[in-house]
């Protein structure tokens, strides 16, 4: 039994060309970036930091490629030590919750949430994930992120305001039920953004 952890543990020469084989098929196909979505059951800092050191390296072989690296960082689990993934030098930290619901920017935790990022993070590296809001809530009502049209419009003032972050990154509320419309409030706001 392995876990997905023991990626840690392969040899850093090994990785290195495994890194170079992505980047190679990468420009073969016209791909201009990587996103890691790595989402552990662990708050262990130590992992964190073995993760961060994973990201710098294949970053590090993107460099000369003029291809992009990513991750999701967020408030929980090894995703929370943000100052920790500053020396990987991503091109892209896209956060996930607490920024994605809505309850959460109307009472504070995505506006504070994101005024920690921003002291550890460049702006222009940074995106704000954003659930979106359907029309009607799938029968399983797992996406409903929670948003109102006010609430939305006031978190992306405050993101374009009081913080100055230029990007935001939707995820869908629809991925697992597609065929649901988003509500026509939610693109206009970002067309304001």
């Amino acid at each position: 039994g392995t876990s997905s952890n023991d990626i840690f543990n392969v040899p850093s020469s090994t990785l290195k060309t495994q890194f170079e084989e992505a980047r190679k098929v990468a420009k073969q196909i016209d791909i201009d970036g990587f996103l890691f979505d790595y989402e552990p059951h662990s708050d262990d800092e130590s992992l964190a930091k073995k993760y961060a050191a994973f990201l710098k390296q294949f970053q590090f072989v993107l460099n000369d490629a003029d291809i992009g690296l990513g991750a999701d960082i967020g408030g929980w689990g090894i995703l929370q030590y943000t100052k920790d993934y500053v020396p990987a030098n991503l091109t892209v930290y896209t956060s996930m919750e607490p920024t994605y619901n809505g309850s959460n920017a109307k009472d504070g935790k995505s506006q504070d949430y994101v005024c920690e990022e921003v002291k550890h993070l460049e702006k222009k590296r940074l995106r704000t994930g954003i659930g979106s809001m359907l029309t009607k809530t799938p029968p399983d009502n797992t996406w409903d992120f929670d948003w109102t049209q006010k609430t939305f419009t006031n978190f992306l003032d405050f993101l374009k305001k009081n913080v100055s972050v230029p990007h935001v990154d939707i995820w869908r509320a629809d991925l697992d039920n597609d065929g649901y419309d988003t509500e026509p409030w939610f693109y206009s706001a970002l067309k304001d953004f």
